[in-house]
């Protein structure tokens, strides 16, 4: 629909990307850092596509290719793998991995963001007995397979291990969620969660526990 310069070394495109939504529009962008470049992405209703490429170009602008491994600066900067954003962090800031399909058919989802006042937000174990007593379930059946603590790279959380069957198939699903503090951009909300089959579930809890023993805190 429109591409343009949107900063120096950045071109940006803008079209559309939802199949379910005509007004959803999505700014695509490259950014040429020098040793490597940045594919950024912000998707807004069509009337606000002029803020969404405000917002994107301020990203741009604010964007420090450094070597992260070499080099932690002390400022409350957001890390990636070959630089920083040097914006300060927003409220609503979130960040979202997942991986699809990797080994035995198992997705794992890692979210964090930052904390809220301690008890307004449910942990593990009590949102899955208010989906319960909400019959969310449906008519599906659901066990616990494990509750508890568990600290995960010094961080105090709470693991659960569920079961969910219905007439033609069981899952499983892992989780971890440690709360974090309020107001404090250096223990924020933490939270793990993997799904699968229930097949080979021995294996797959193998994974689950290989990957939340590799966490390791990381300070500047």
């Amino acid at each position: 629909m429109e591409h343009r310069e949107i900063a120096p070394r950045c071109r940006g495109v803008l079209a559309h990307d939802s199949e379910y939504d005509p007004s959803i529009l999505t700014w695509f962008a490259l950014l040429d850092a020098g040793t490597h470049g940045v594919w950024l992405e912000c998707t807004q209703k069509a009337r606000a596509s002029a803020q969404a490429l405000l917002e994107l170009a301020s990203v741009v602008r604010s964007y420090l290719a450094l070597d992260v491994q070499a080099q932690r600066p002390l400022q409350e900067w957001f890390f990636l793998e070959r630089g920083v954003v040097t914006l300060p962090p927003s409220d609503g800031e979130q960040v979202i991995v997942q991986f699809d399909g990797f080994p035995l058919d198992v997705k794992l989802e890692f979210c964090t963001r930052p904390a809220v006042a301690a008890g307004a937000e449910a942990g593990l174990l009590s949102r899955f007995h208010r989906a319960l007593d909400l019959g969310l379930q449906g008519e599906m059946k659901m066990e616990i397979l494990h509750a508890g603590s568990r600290v995960v790279a010094g961080l105090e959380g709470e693991e659960l291990i569920f079961r969910i069957e219905d007439a033609l198939d069981s899952h499983v699903s892992w989780g971890w969620l440690c709360p974090g503090r309020a107001n404090d951009p250096r223990s924020p909300r933490v939270e793990f969660t993997m799904h699968s089959r229930d097949l080979v579930r021995e294996s797959k809890t193998h994974i689950w526990d290989a990957m939340l023993n590799s966490m390791r805190p990381l300070r500047p």
